[in-house]
């Protein structure tokens, strides 16, 4: 039988080991040293506003010079006009970490293809997963997407694909003078995108779709709002009986949410059906332009559906209703004297010309 003696000593054991343990990986005897000279301090609101203020001023400054560095090695490439060489190809962001076949359809009969299709560059870039960039990249080059639409071996998109490419030794200079920058990128009215590091685009743009990519970067926020001051967009939809079951219906709400999606929070719009009347499918939306953010647009493209086609159109009356308001947008307090304004007609037939109605409504021609 185990004594109560022996227990006590075997728990004193025990007891002494744990508190060495303790005393190796707890660090007892530091932590309250750490401790026994704490005072209490009256902080510098101020002070710490002001501290805070320098350190994102110094950060925006330096992101401002890394993007005027983009811009104006842009407008030096561009200006020197150099054509591509005869067998050029360019870096895509797609299959970037695979080897490409070549397409030798093209070659077989050449009489079927007035341009080349192997403008691509086959080779496989070694890609490595960054958590900076949080994506698969290559600090060694720049990559390029290029929007689904868009026929990449154009020679008149090529130009730009070869000119662009010398913006890559910038990149690497301003990620050389600041680590912390994430992805450059310049893109291109021709409609491709050239961004630094190389990177995989499944890996980069994250936002995975049911369907193609649809991904352009002309359509995005930050390059539409650098076009130019904000834009008041009126959207006249046809709600009349000749749009029922008919494929135009279908492509004007195609075309209704592309410019919707357009849009920035800086824009105001709104979307108008008409036959005899004029409404929005918002009621609280009528008689005004809404900022064009994306709880607004979803909403006004969630109520089109429910809208029925029915009546015959007055068009007069649709247009002057339409320049009334876009008039009347102006005298709001917050809209800048340099808005944009304009009006876009989606219908299925016109029958007469409006122009000098429009001439009438809007001699000064401030409306598009």
């Amino acid at each position: 039988m185990i004594s109560v003696k022996q227990l006590q000593e075997w728990a004193k054991e025990i007891s002494d080991k744990l508190l060495d343990h303790e005393s190796q990986i707890v660090r007892r005897d530091l932590l309250l040293k750490g401790f026994t000279n704490l005072k209490s301090v009256r902080r510098n609101g101020s002070e710490i506003v002001d501290q805070a203020a320098t350190a994102l001023s110094d950060l925006l400054s330096r992101r401002a010079k890394a993007a005027e560095a983009i811009m104006r090695k842009a407008e030096e490439l561009s200006k020197k006009n150099v054509p591509p060489p005869p067998n050029y190809t360019y870096m895509q962001s797609t299959n970037l970490d695979q080897y490409k076949k070549e397409d030798t359809e093209w070659k077989e009969d050449r009489r079927n293809f007035t341009f080349p299709l192997n403008c691509r560059n086959l080779n496989k870039v070694n890609l490595y997963k960054s958590k900076h960039f949080d994506a698969n990249v290559s600090l060694d080059t720049s990559s390029v997407h290029v929007a689904v639409e868009v026929f990449d071996c154009d020679p008149k998109i090529l130009e730009h694909l070869h000119w662009s490419e010398g913006l890559i030794s910038t990149f690497k200079e301003n990620y050389v003078r600041d680590a912390t920058l994430d992805f450059q990128y310049m893109c291109n009215a021709k409609g491709f995108l050239r961004h630094y590091p190389a990177a995989l685009w499944d890996t980069m743009y994250k936002l995975k779709l049911d369907v193609e990519d649809i991904y352009d970067c002309r359509l995005r926020p930050w390059y539409v709002s650098a076009s130019g001051a904000p834009r008041d967009i009126l959207i006249l939809l046809d709600a009349s009986g000749s749009m029922t079951n008919s494929s135009n219906l279908l492509v004007a709400e195609q075309l209704t949410l592309a410019l919707l999606s357009a849009l920035t929070d800086d824009d105001q719009v709104n979307v108008l059906r008409f036959n005899v009347t004029v409404r929005s499918p918002i009621t609280c939306f009528n008689d005004k332009l809404v900022s064009a953010n994306h709880v607004n647009s979803a909403a006004i493209m969630a109520a089109l559906a429910h809208f029925k086609m029915w009546n015959e159109t007055w068009m007069g009356d649709v247009l002057e209703y339409s320049v009334r308001l876009l008039q009347k947008q102006r005298g709001t307090p917050d809209r800048p004297p340099s808005c944009q304004q304009a009006i876009v007609l989606l219908t299925d037939s016109l029958y007469d010309n409006y122009t000098q109605l429009l001439n009438h409504l809007d001699p000064e021609g401030r409306i598009r």
